[in-house]
């Protein structure tokens, strides 16, 4: 969300090791001016680096109870009735710098939009991606097909845990 990773190296060994040893947190001097606090709780509980004292390591339901999705109504997000704050203006390769570059950043994240964007179109990194791609039918026949199994395993699960009536032995 700040547009650079909270680690800072340039090989896997020192990110390990920063991860290792450092919490990272962002300070109240350290929070854009268009943040609320509860983005920078958010944010700060999901960098815990202690996995039991992170957001989310007990269950996905503290994640959505967290008040930054206070106005999120998970039902309609699952049932994709949401109408989504940014459409993107989709373009060949699907990168649009100009809405990044909308927001109120420094020069030097400028640049670096500027000079990410270059690479992302270089077509030596287009043919990384050469054979991925949305099927958004495909997807809603998987979500169907999962949903259809969930509900017959819960029945059948339903069916097994039932138990009969039992005769009750009084003693005399």
């Amino acid at each position: 969300m700040f547009g650079r990773r909270p680690y800072s190296g340039i090989h896997r060994k020192e990110y390990k090791e920063q991860i290792a040893t450092i919490n990272v947190q962002i300070k109240p001097e350290d929070k854009p001016k268009d943040w609320s606090n509860e983005s920078v709780d958010i944010c700060n509980q999901l960098l815990q680096r202690k996995e039991e004292l992170r957001l989310g390591s007990k269950g996905i339901e503290k994640i959505k109870n967290h008040p930054w999705f206070n106005d999120i109504n998970w039902n309609d997000l699952l049932n994709k009735k949401l109408v989504p704050p940014f459409v993107p203006v989709c373009t060949e390769d699907y990168f649009d710098e100009s809405y990044l570059q909308s927001f109120d950043i420094s020069d030097k994240l400028k640049e670096d939009i500027e000079y990410q964007s270059k690479n992302i179109r270089n077509p030596n990194m287009q043919k990384l991606f050469k054979n991925f791609y949305f099927d958004k039918d495909k997807l809603t026949k998987n979500n169907e097909k999962v949903s259809n199994e969930k509900k017959n395993n819960n029945s059948k699960n339903e069916n097994t845990n039932k138990t009969s009536p039992t005769s009750s032995s009084s003693k005399n």
